[in-house]
């Protein structure tokens, strides 16, 4: 059986006309090229692979160098703190801590511009009409500045509520029990609706002996780098009183005092253009 289809086959190969135009010849010559190409593509990828990995490997340790550095560098991160320090705001608080809810009966804005020594201080009214912002930024109600610690004991509250008041960033807190206001408390009237901080404020002894319940105040959050400059350099204070642009009101029968919107807008620049001096 094997023979016989062998034979046929043999036959057939025999009898078909075989034929080679130069059609088939130019379609013979460009499959070959085609072939050809495909395998020139296939180790030029190959070869193009190697040299993009090393290429993006190239890349990417250029952009991690700066954090290797960083990481490395011990003094990195105190540089960047001692120039973003150079002036700074903080949030000084009278804590009335003998009748919960702890309310804030003293608050006290300082801008600090440690190049030219100088601090620029407002107190507010303890009745000041505000918008009440929880921790998180929320507002919460409009209120007294005195009743922000007893809705929301967390500091940021505070921060907040005066920050957005007076917009004006803060970045640190510092707590002083009430009573540790020995010398100021003389002459704050605690039954008073408007807060009379301001009138001495700028007394030496007043100011000397807030900048030392500032430093040993054990609810604070001031790095010690500032406490101790605090303490070691002379600061000349400036006192930015609000006594006469304030307006007495009262909402729902009860009492409140506004600040004046001109004079607000007005200590708000300047104590934006204290914090960005050089």
């Amino acid at each position: 059986m094997a023979e016989k289809f062998d034979k046929k086959l043999s036959y057939y190969i025999e009898d078909e006309e075989l034929t080679f135009t130069k059609e088939d010849r130019d379609k013979t010559i460009q499959k070959i090229r085609r072939q050809t190409e495909m395998k020139e593509d296939k180790k030029s990828n190959r070869r193009i692979v190697p040299i993009v990995a090393t290429v993006a490997a190239f890349l990417l340790a250029i952009a991690l160098l700066p954090s290797f550095i960083a990481n490395e560098s011990p003094n990195a991160d105190s540089m960047v703190a001692q120039q973003g320090d150079m002036t700074f705001s903080t949030l000084v608080m009278a804590r009335d801590s003998s009748s919960p809810p702890h309310r804030n009966p003293v608050n006290i804005l300082l801008t600090v511009n440690r190049n030219d020594k100088s601090i620029k201080a407002v107190s507010f009214p303890r009745a000041t009409y505000v918008d009440i912002y929880d921790a998180e930024g929320n507002k919460q109600m409009k209120d007294k500045l005195l009743h922000t610690g007893a809705y929301y004991p967390d500091p940021d509250a505070s921060l907040l509520t005066v920050s957005k008041f007076l917009q004006v960033p803060i970045d640190y807190y510092s707590f002083v029990p009430i009573e540790k206001f020995s010398q100021m408390s003389d002459y704050i009237d605690k039954k008073s609706k408007k807060s009379a901080v301001e009138d001495i404020l700028s007394e030496q002894e007043v100011f000397k002996h807030l900048m030392e319940q500032i430093q040993t105040s054990k609810e604070t959050d001031i790095p010690s780098e500032l406490l101790d400059d605090l303490a070691t350099s002379h600061y000349q204070m400036e006192v930015i009183k609000l006594k006469d642009s304030l307006k007495d009101t009262f909402i729902e029968e009860r009492y409140y005092v506004e600040i004046e919107d001109k004079r607000l807008e007005s200590i708000t620049n300047q104590l934006l253009e204290h914090l960005n001096e050089e």
